[in-house]
């Protein structure tokens, strides 16, 4: 089972109920928790009641608990706490090394740090240096396009901050590893080395979680507040004053003020003092509400949606190439036509019909015509059990 695999790889992980929640409820892997089969569809579980979503992953979630403590495979890991604080110190170094230069991250280029939060974020779910994700996966992280988190990738390995251990493959995407800081023997250095530990990760992850979730807004979107100010809101609350945020993100401080102006007059920021700080608890609210006034309501979810039907498509070809490969014995009789993709719902399944074809070669641009209707079809028909329900 998916959903149980995941929650209890959480589990091990030492992660809370919450962070699963928050960070894993929304992944492929989870679809278990959100919908029920229907037919040759899904519908969305009910909102509240025994089926709903949050009573079902309680559920899981205490099972999963239960068999990662009496599991002699899935049990206590004595090297966990030994590999979580090497990942935890390695992360520190990093962002320490990238807050001690603002100016490589500003302008055009703070989309590069954004995919470094993110790289290190995933560094610390996994409590390993490396990691593999695919551009799509990080880019819906941050709050970016495919194409400018494959560049800020590139960047970043060709600056020495990643190193790309393992090319992307079949259904593996590609693996990056994180570069330590480089070690420079110094009298200052053995002064700073014996000031303090540095943070770990239960400190850490939180941190990168925040400045994350703000930045991937839609709020904080290119042609709606910013990236930018996505950056400065992600801040507020680690640094308390506007020479801070100007010194951190390698901007003027005049610059970093407007931005903390134009925040505290949409409701996000509010000042006190010579401190700044997010609204809490309506601030996730508040950002929806200036989505809507600054026109990017929706943006992360047409991106995740356009991702999920590029996902398919490769899916789909994938599949094809599988079964052209197959010897001819071994290929079943009959496979479904292209327009009679009714299943599509069950692809992480593999569920997959002989791939559309124009002149003998594959037809991409038909293929994705029929996924979008398939998509539509689903979405209509759980609309309207929606309405039947209400």
């Amino acid at each position: 089972h998916a959903a149980m695999a995941v929650l209890c790889a959480a589990a091990r992980a030492s992660w809370s109920l919450a962070e699963v929640t928050a960070e894993l409820l929304a992944s492929p892997g989870l679809e278990y928790l959100r919908s029920v089969r229907d037919g040759h569809g899904r519908r969305s579980r009910p909102e509240v009641g025994q089926n709903s979503s949050r009573a079902v992953l309680e559920r899981m979630w205490r099972t999963a608990i239960e068999a990662v403590a009496t599991s002699p495979r899935l049990g206590h890991d004595p090297t966990f706490d030994a590999r979580a604080d090497a990942v935890a110190g390695l992360v520190a170094g990093v962002q320490e090394r990238a807050d001690g230069c603002p100016a490589r991250w500003a302008g055009p280029r703070l989309a590069a740090r954004l995919v470094l939060d993110a790289v290190c974020l995933l560094a610390l779910d996994a409590v390993q240096d490396t990691v593999e994700a695919s551009n799509r996966t990080i880019a819906l992280m941050v709050g970016l396009d495919r194409e400018t988190t494959r560049l800020a990738l590139r960047a970043l390995c060709d600056d020495g901050w990643l190193s790309l251990t393992r090319s992307a493959e079949g259904v593996h995407a590609h693996h990056y590893q994180l570069h330590p800081a480089p070690v420079i023997h110094s009298l200052a250095g053995d002064l700073l080395s014996q000031a303090g530990a540095p943070p770990g990760r239960p400190a850490l992850q939180p941190k990168l979680r925040q400045r994350l979730r703000v930045q991937r807004s839609d709020a904080a979107a290119a042609h709606g507040l910013g990236r930018l100010a996505g950056r400065v809101l992600g801040l507020v609350g680690e640094v308390d004053d506007v020479v801070g945020l100007s010194l951190m993100l390698g901007v003027a401080p005049a610059v970093v003020e407007g931005i903390v102006g134009e925040l505290v007059g949409y409701g996000l920021v509010q000042a006190a003092g010579d401190g700044w700080w997010l609204l809490s608890p309506s601030a996730d609210k508040q950002l929806e509400i200036v989505a809507g006034q600054v026109g990017t309501a929706g943006t992360q979810q047409r991106r995740a949606a356009l991702y999920r039907l590029e996902r398919d498509l490769w899916a789909w070809w994938r599949a094809e190439v599988e079964w052209m490969r197959t010897p001819r014995r071994d290929r079943p009789r009959r496979r479904a036509a292209p327009t009679q993709l009714a299943l599509i719902s069950d692809s992480q399944q593999g569920v997959w019909g002989a791939h559309p074809r124009r002149h003998g070669r594959a037809d991409f641009v038909e293929a994705r015509r029929i996924l979008c209707e398939v998509v539509d079809r689903g979405a209509d028909e759980a609309g309207r059990a929606a309405r039947q329900a209400a």
